[in-house]
C-alpha cells in the first residue's frame, strides 16, 4: 500500500506521497508499545489483480489496483455486504499471527444482521455457531485469542442502513417510546456458549 501510493502520487505530479509517513522517531516512540491487536470480522471477500489504471487524479480505488468480490453461491443475509464465510475467521486470525509476530487478539466486533421480521434468527445462530469453531480452530493452531465481543448485543442504529439492519441479539422495538427490547433465538444460544463454552448442541464434559 504504502509503495503504490507513493508511486501514484509522484506519477500524479505530487512531491511526496499522498499518504502520511512516521517519522523515525515517532516509529521509534510507538514500537512495542501496544497491548492487543482488535480485530473486527464480518465477512470474505476474494481478490484479484485488476489493469493499472492511467494516472489522473487521485482515487482510492485506483491506489488498490485490485478488484474485490464476493462469489455468488456463498450465503446471504440481511446486509448485502455480509456472506456467511466462517472459514475466513481461521484464515485471517492465522495471518495475523504470522505477519504481526503473534500478538494477543481481541475479536472486537463479529456478527450478522437480520432484517427485524422475526425473533427466530436461526442463520445468526449458525453464524456465531460456525465463526466460533473457526477461532477455536484458529486458537489450536496456536493464534492468541485472548477475547471476544458479539455485534453486537441489541439492534442500534447500522451506518447508511439505519435502523432496518438489525445486528442485535436483542430486538429493538424503535416504533415504542420505551424502546422495548426482546431476546431473539441467538440470546438462548449465546448464553448457554457463554456459561458451558459448548458451541453445540452437547458436549462432553
Amino acid at each position: 500500500m504504502k509503495t503504490r501510493i507513493a508511486e501514484r502520487s509522484l506519477a500524479e505530479g505530487f512531491n511526496q506521497s499522498r499518504l502520511p509517513a512516521f517519522t523515525d522517531e515517532e516509529i521509534s516512540y510507538i514500537s512495542g508499545t501496544f497491548d492487543f491487536m482488535g480485530l473486527n470480522m464480518y465477512t470474505s471477500y476474494l481478490v484479484e489483480a485488476m489493469d493499472e489504471v492511467p494516472i489522473g487524479e487521485p482515487n482510492y480505488n485506483y491506489d488498490l489496483g485490485t478488484k474485490s468480490y464476493q462469489s455468488d453461491d456463498w450465503e446471504s443475509s440481511a446486509a448485502s455486504w455480509v456472506k456467511l464465510t466462517p472459514w475466513g475467521m481461521r484464515k485471517v486470525l492465522n495471518w495475523l499471527k504470522e505477519t504481526y509476530n503473534d500478538p494477543a487478539i481481541i475479536i472486537t466486533e463479529n456478527g450478522l444482521a437480520d432484517d427485524g421480521s422475526t425473533l427466530e434468527d436461526d442463520q445468526r445462530v449458525r453464524y456465531y455457531r460456525d465463526y466460533l469453531s473457526n477461532v477455536r480452530s484458529a486458537m489450536e493452531d496456536g493464534v492468541n485469542v485472548i477475547g471476544y465481543t458479539a455485534w453486537s448485543l441489541m439492534d442500534n442504529f447500522e451506518w447508511l442502513q439505519g435502523y432496518t439492519q438489525r445486528f442485535g441479539l436483542f430486538y429493538v422495538d424503535f416504533d415504542n417510546i420505551n424502546r422495548t427490547r426482546t431476546p431473539k433465538t441467538s440470546v438462548s444460544y449465546y448464553k448457554k456458549v457463554v456459561e458451558t463454552h459448548c458451541l453445540v448442541d452437547t458436549c462432553e464434559e
